[in-house]
């Protein structure tokens, strides 16, 4: 393991992977970097267009390119989705195998959002890296459905037979391979974004973790990147 890393490793751990990501050690939430993101009005699209009118998916204008990366926290909201399984459509006269598109939205909004984070690093080019290992940290939350809460007035308390852990589907493996495939070789129409290949993930900070939103939490993913 390179003395980066290790370094990388500490500083997520004490300020923020341990506070709001993966490793969850302590229930503090991390203070974001840069522009505040208490304003939810700046969010999203709009707050991308005001951080980076000078953003080039390509190899022109930056300041820092995605090698300065030390470590990177992505925050995503929304219903965390799998990258689906491939299928086949037997209608006609020649069947053919196709990918549904159910998370090309979720994959979008990571892309989205790793982007506003890059910009807040200073990194105004997202030029993948080539022949650079990668590790990653990943928190997926979801929300509780209904059926796990009481009736009546006690309807804010979890029924004793509600799961403490996420069990049902998505499974993890599979909504790992969206995260990567949205920021690495995406099939799909844009370039990639951090890493030339996905080969190049090499090592997962803490455990990757799914689990169900605590009091107070949206459902959506932490995603740590550090550069090995």
């Amino acid at each position: 393991m390179s003395r980066r890393l290790r370094r990388a490793r500490t500083r997520a751990s004490n300020e923020t992977i341990a506070a709001r990501a993966a490793l969850e050690a302590e229930d503090r939430r991390p203070q974001p970097q840069g522009p505040s993101r208490a304003n939810k009005g700046q969010r999203g699209s709009g707050l991308l267009a005001s951080l980076a009118p000078t953003l080039r998916e390509g190899p022109e204008g930056a300041n820092k390119t995605v090698e300065d990366i030390e470590l990177l926290i992505v925050e995503v909201e929304g219903k965390p989705e799998p990258e689906p399984r491939p299928r086949a459509d037997t209608r006609g006269e020649r069947p053919r195998i196709y990918v549904p598109t159910t998370a090309k939205a979720w994959k979008l909004e990571i892309r989205k959002r790793t982007r506003v984070e890059l910009l807040r690093a200073g990194i105004n080019s997202a030029i993948p890296v080539r022949a650079r290992a990668f590790a990653l940290g990943f928190l997926f939350r979801f929300a509780r459905p209904k059926s796990h809460y009481r009736q009546g007035r006690y309807a804010d308390q979890l029924k004793p037979s509600a799961p403490q852990c996420h069990l049902g589907v998505p499974d993890l493996d599979n909504l790992i391979k969206a995260v990567k495939d949205s920021l690495g070789t995406w099939k799909g129409t844009k370039p990639a974004l951090l890493w030339a290949d996905d080969s190049q993930v090499t090592t997962y900070i803490g455990n990757p973790h799914k689990r169900y939103c605590k009091p107070g939490e949206e459902p959506g993913l932490t995603l740590v990147v550090a550069l090995c």
